[in-house]
C-alpha cells in the first residue's frame, strides 16, 4: 500500500488568497485562466465565498480526478502549464493523473520538472518515489524516499513506503 499526496485537498478557505492575488499579477493571471476552464468565477469565490460554496466547487474539481475524469484534468492542466509552465500545482496535478493513467515514465518526467523548479519539492520526491516502486524500480524509488527524509526525517508515507521496500528484499535486520 502506497500513497500519492494531491495538494491543495481541505485546505480551502474564503480569503486565503487576498494578500497574493492583489499583488501578484502572475497567480491573478492563473486564476483568470482556471476560471476560463472551469467556467466559473474561481477568484470571486475565493475573495468572498461563501466557504461552503468554495469547499463544494473545489470538491467539485477534485471530484473530476475521482471520477476517473482523467481526459478531462489533462486537458485542462495542459492548457494552464502552456501558459504556466513552471507552476509545481500544476506540473503535480498532470503527474497524479498520468499516474493514475499508468503512464508511468510521462509523469517521472512532469515530477522531475518540479524537483528542477523546487529542489526540495517533497511531494514530488515521494510521489516518484511511489510510482518508482510501481513499476519495480527499487532502487530509483529508494533514493527518492531518502530525498524525502532528508527534507523531513519524520515523514510518514516514505517511511512507511522504504520500510515496505526493505521488508520485501528482506533486508531488514534485527
Amino acid at each position: 500500500m502506497k500513497a500519492l499526496l494531491f495538494p491543495g485537498q481541505g485546505v480551502q478557505k474564503v480569503g486565503m488568497m487576498d494578500f497574493l492575488l492583489e499583488s501578484d499579477l502572475e497567480i491573478k493571471s492563473l486564476f483568470t485562466q482556471t476560471s476560463n476552464v472551469l467556467d466559473f468565477d474561481l477568484f470571486e469565490l475565493v475573495k468572498t465565498g461563501p466557504e461552503k460554496k468554495l469547499n463544494l466547487k473545489i470538491d467539485n474539481l477534485i471530484q473530476l480526478f475521482h471520477e476517473n475524469n482523467y481526459t478531462v484534468v489533462l486537458k485542462s492542466v495542459s492548457e494552464l502549464l502552456n501558459q504556466n509552465p513552471k507552476n509545481l500545482q500544476l506540473l503535480t496535478i498532470k503527474a497524479i493523473t498520468l499516474v493514475s493513467l499508468k503512464k508511468f515514465k510521462e509523469a517521472i518526467k512532469y515530477y522531475k520538472q518540479c524537483i528542477k523548479y523546487n529542489p526540495n519539492h517533497i511531494v514530488s520526491y515521494f510521489n516518484i518515489g511511489s510510482v518508482y516502486q510501481d513499476i519495480n524500480e527499487i532502487e530509483n524509488a529508494k533514493f527518492s524516499y531518502k530525498k524525502v527524509l532528508e527534507i523531513d526525517p519524520n515523514h510518514f508515507g516514505a517511511l512507511f513506503n522504504i520500510a515496505v521496500i526493505y521488508n520485501d528484499q528482506k533486508a531488514v535486520s534485527y
